[in-house]
């Protein structure tokens, strides 16, 4: 659990004490896999999932068992890290990686990730063009109206 953002430590935590100067924490990718385990195990449980959980005797030894898995370090070898995350968002039910439906299920999982434009491609964005983006409210107050009468 890292205090900052880094390439090892890059997906948010909602879990973890050590939260940097804007109030968020970062940990690696399977340690966020474990912590959607354990909120669909809470869920289905109807327990809560306090900051620093996985230090409290009911739930140390299932993240120990479930983060020391040998079959989620097959899992992101194979699929990615971001296709496992984005799985367990859809199928909330799922309380551990390491039943072979889960693997089968994951297999069949149609994934696209997020993608980028190619640079070779034109882009239907003219950067050279200054844009203001303000809000949505086209309301006039009282004052502007006074102001575009003068």
């Amino acid at each position: 659990m890292a205090k900052s953002r880094s390439d090892s430590s890059r997906y948010p935590s909602r879990y973890s004490p050590k939260v940097d100067e804007d109030g968020f924490a970062w940990v690696t990718g399977r340690q966020y896999i474990i912590e959607l385990i354990c909120e669909s195990k809470a869920r289905k449980e109807r327990k809560d999932l306090p900051r620093a959980f996985y230090d409290l005797p009911e739930w140390q030894e299932f993240y120990q068992s479930q983060i020391n898995n040998r079959s989620l370090g097959k899992l992101i070898e194979t699929h990615g890290i971001d296709k496992i995350i984005s799985f367990l968002r859809e199928n909330r039910h799922i309380m551990s990686l390491r039943p072979k439906w889960v693997h089968d299920k994951l297999q069949e999982y149609k994934y696209t990730s997020p993608h980028r434009p190619d640079n070779d491609k034109q882009s239907d964005h003219n950067f050279e063009k200054k844009e203001r983006f303000g809000t949505n409210n086209n309301k006039s107050s009282i004052i502007s109206k006074l102001e575009e009468l003068e």
